[in-house]
């Protein structure tokens, strides 16, 4: 009887584990998601504190893909020090892809390479 009872409480550890991960990788994922973009050149020259939103998730053949909104107060992207920019409210849409807690590839508002630091090339 003893191990019966040892061995269900084993159980129910092990099952209480796993649903405190399975339930810690959703924020865990919105998190690298957001830190990522906060940590980002283009956020870091000059977004809006508290503009940053996400606004899609879903999970695609063990990957994450995050979709975020924030707001910078100049046009364009990356590091625009030295560069003359307009001084405008702009809107950024990031497409953050997840695998295995680390950002793979970071699309902002499909034409800007974030990770590479360079304009996406579009195939004619």
């Amino acid at each position: 009887m003893k191990k019966f009872v040892a061995m269900l409480l084993m159980l129910m550890i092990v099952g209480c584990v796993e649903n405190l991960n399975s339930e810690n990788l959703n924020e865990t994922v919105e998190d690298i998601a957001k830190n990522f973009v906060k940590n980002s050149p283009t956020f870091e020259y000059d977004g809006i504190p508290g503009s940053i939103e996400i606004t899609e998730k879903e999970k695609i053949d063990g990957e994450w893909k995050v979709v975020l909104r924030f707001k910078c107060t100049s046009a364009g992207y990356g590091n625009r020090s030295g560069m003359i920019v307009a001084q405008v409210i702009t809107e950024h849409i990031a497409e953050i892809i997840i695998r295995d807690n680390e950002v793979v590839s970071a699309i902002y508002d499909g034409k800007w390479d974030e990770i590479a630091q360079r304009p996406i090339e579009i195939e004619k």
